[in-house]
């Protein structure tokens, strides 16, 4: 980052993770992010912190989120297979699985409005992976705060109705390497929808 200082410390042992990051822009205000607490049980990992998100395929962005924006403050649960075991869901083709939920700030929209968000990625075919991802914005001075709007913003239909003041988003996506050594070749593309479009494509 220009025109700024700052560290970055990182301590691990077998179920704990914690990174500190600080950092003093131009304007002094000290930021935090990257900084993170997790905690590892097998293939689980809880933890809090202002943690980046790439849901994508790409190397450089993501229609969903990605690094071109800071990252809010998030509490989350991580799995990830174990394909050394033969598992049911090994047999599918499961990889791993996220979900967060993130307190925003925004500068135009509602204070303290938050982010609910799901990733679940498949490979059921050696260099062949499927994700899918739904993102949903709700509660805020002024709305809904209720934890009634977690099981409204992953299933429900929120344009009518009393979670109507949720804003939703959905898609997949897809990756593909050829399986050449001297011609790395990499497929891949996202396709989103949002609810105040029917569910269709924008």
């Amino acid at each position: 980052i220009k025109n700024s200082i700052g560290t970055n410390q990182l301590f691990k042992t077998n179920r704990l993770a914690t990174n500190l990051a600080l950092s003093f822009d131009n304007t002094s205000d000290l930021k935090l992010d990257g900084s993170y607490l997790n905690y590892n049980l097998k293939n689980f990992t809880i933890g809090v912190g202002k943690t980046h998100r790439k849901w994508s395929f790409s190397p450089l962005t993501s229609l969903f989120l990605s690094n071109n924006a800071r990252p809010a403050d998030s509490i989350y649960l991580g799995v990830k297979n174990d394909t050394s075991t033969h598992s049911w869901l090994s047999k599918i083709g499961f990889s791993s699985f996220e979900i967060f939920n993130a307190k925003l700030k925004n500068l135009n929209g509602p204070k303290d409005t938050m982010m609910l968000g799901a990733r679940v990625i498949i490979i059921p075919i050696t260099n062949l992976e499927f994700e899918a991802i739904k993102i949903s914005q709700w509660g805020g001075d002024g709305y809904n705060k209720s934890i009634k709007n977690v099981p409204a913003g992953f299933f429900g239909n929120t344009n009518e109705g009393p979670y109507a003041n949720i804003n939703q988003l959905a898609g997949i996506g897809v990756s593909y390497k050829l399986p050449l050594e001297h011609f790395p070749f990499h497929l891949y593309g996202q396709i989103l929808g949002e609810d105040e479009a029917g569910a269709l494509p924008s």
